[in-house]
């Protein structure tokens, strides 16, 4: 009976350690997205980072319904200047989605530079 006890407790403890570590991921994936997207909004963001980003693999489905919203920006709103990604009104996309995963504000460490 023991040894029945102990196993259930270690299987709740393993079940409970994969769960924190799949949320942790999952914040971890929402800020680098959220890091993109305000590198593409400052015009820091570099022409091959855009593109990694669009080809990266994405488990959560939110992350990936804005993606392919924001895939077609830069054909749909052609960029003005060699450092963006797209043009005005694609940018106030781009910041409204930002504003979306970062519950409104903006973290130090989302403003540092990709892939430059």
């Amino acid at each position: 009976m023991r040894s029945l006890l102990f196993m259930l407790a270690l299987c709740a403890l393993l079940g409970l350690a994969l769960a924190r570590l799949a949320q942790q991921r999952r914040r971890r994936a929402r800020r680098e997205f959220a890091q993109v997207l305000r590198a593409a909004v400052d015009g820091r963001l570099a022409r091959y980072a855009w593109l990694d980003f669009l080809a990266a693999d994405l488990a959560d489905p939110e992350l990936l319904e804005i993606r392919s919203h924001i895939a077609e920006l830069p054909a749909r709103y052609p960029p003005e200047g060699p450092d963006r990604i797209c043009g005005p009104e694609g940018t106030r996309i781009l910041e409204h989605y930002l504003s979306t995963l970062t519950g409104g504000r903006s973290s130090k460490a989302s403003r540092s530079t990709i892939g430059r």
